[in-house]
């Protein structure tokens, strides 16, 4: 959390001791304590983690600051990869996929060529024909490094070369349906 966002926080502590009727009072000190134990963990984090101690806790007093890390690290990690990616954490690629350093290297070279279109969107076909293409290429470098040492220069020049040719055929094919 970022200091334009302590109205809001100071509010959502105000909800979290206000379904606590038992304690009395929510001090400033304790304001200012709460606010420096969780100002690295984000607004909209915190704001769930209330909501679920409201709605769910059943603890007769608020939680601690220790507790609510303890009860967002629990959201986090049954939260969907959407929320994973909205809260700005990793998300975790489920174990049996294995990325190697080529099938990464050959993704960043694949993003850079389709962001360097200045023109025109790139059709949703071609992107895959391009992703189709990528895979290819990656197996075969894998198979082929097995055996013999390939630089990535040589990847990458390769993937280029290969991006061009299926968006040379693909504007071709274009052409031929527009006549």
């Amino acid at each position: 959390m970022v200091n334009t966002d302590r109205e809001e926080f100071d509010k959502q502590v105000a909800v979290l001791f206000g379904a606590f009727p038992q304690v009395y009072g929510l001090s400033d000190a304790r304001k200012e304590a709460y606010w420096r134990g969780l100002q690295s963990m984000s607004l909209t984090l915190f704001v769930r983690v209330v909501d679920r101690v409201i709605g769910q806790s059943g603890d007769d007093e608020p939680p601690s600051v220790r507790r609510i890390w303890a009860i967002s690290r629990d959201l986090v990690a049954h939260a969907p990869a959407a929320i994973h990616a909205h809260e700005g954490t990793s998300i975790r690629r489920p174990e049996s996929v294995v990325m190697t350093e080529t099938s990464r290297q050959a993704n960043l070279v694949l993003v850079r060529y389709i962001a360097s279109f200045r023109g025109p969107n790139i059709e949703p076909h071609v992107v895959r024909r391009l992703v189709e293409t990528k895979n290819k290429l990656v197996k075969d470098f894998e198979e082929i490094m097995a055996e013999a040492e390939v630089s990535l220069e040589e990847i990458h020049a390769s993937l280029i070369s290969a991006f061009d040719r299926v968006i040379k055929s693909s504007a071709h094919t274009q052409e031929d349906e527009n006549v």
